[in-house]
């Protein structure tokens, strides 16, 4: 029984919405609405009250829903045209791998040459009402060198050794570069990036400023 009369009132809520859309129309272009005689405006006026105290929902939240409708329709055509394209291009991606596996030519036949295609359809619309937002998982711990080192002697039984110094460190760090072939100059430029250029031989990433 309850939920018959539920559906009904669904339904009826439902049939309404066109109706409630062409109301609004007038308020939405300004000046419209006063140019209607009073006994229109009053009618209106009746008729909408009726909607919402059925629906419960805002002209803000049908607009909303109006705008969103419009959104979805053209989000989903461009995801259908994109998607289409980017199947193209995996495409020709897999012909070019085979046939350079085979010693065949790849020419320009083998390449989608067009640009992927952009969006400019209506901009996702902002919900008028509160939306629940999901809890966030709580954030794993970075592990720090403490960890490093036990996990080291846990799982490899091996103990890495550690530079007393920033200087000891320094000359290590030279004397690997130089043997892999990097020139001085070469061999501060990577230093200097893999530390930011602020950090000294401990620091390390995402908790070097107590991040």
């Amino acid at each position: 029984m309850h939920h018959s009369i539920r559906n009904s009132l669904s339904r009826n809520s439902l049939a309404l919405v066109p109706l409630a859309l062409v109301l609004l129309a007038p308020a939405a272009r300004g000046g419209e609405a006063e140019a209607l005689p009073p006994a229109v405006r009053n009618a209106n006026a009746q008729l909408l009250s009726q909607f919402f105290a059925q629906t419960g929902a805002s002209p803000a939240v049908l607009e909303y829903r109006r705008k969103l409708a419009e959104y979805q329709a053209a989000r989903a055509a461009f995801d259908a045209e994109a998607g289409a394209y980017w199947s193209q291009v995996s495409e020709k991606r897999r012909t070019r791998n085979a046939k350079r596996r085979s010693g065949q030519r790849v020419t320009l036949d083998d390449y989608v040459l067009e640009h992927p295609p952009l969006y400019n359809g209506p901009k996702k619309p902002v919900n008028p009402e509160p939306e629940e937002t999901p809890d966030r998982p709580p954030r794993k711990p970075i592990p720090v060198v403490a960890d490093f080192l036990r996990a080291a002697q846990e799982l490899y039984q091996f103990t890495p050794q550690r530079p007393s110094s920033e200087v000891e460190f320094k000359r290590a760090y030279a004397r690997y570069a130089l043997a892999s072939g990097l020139t001085r100059e070469q061999a501060v430029r990577v230093y200097s990036f893999e530390t930011g250029g602020t950090g000294s031989y401990d620091v390390q990433a995402g908790i070097e400023h107590g991040g």
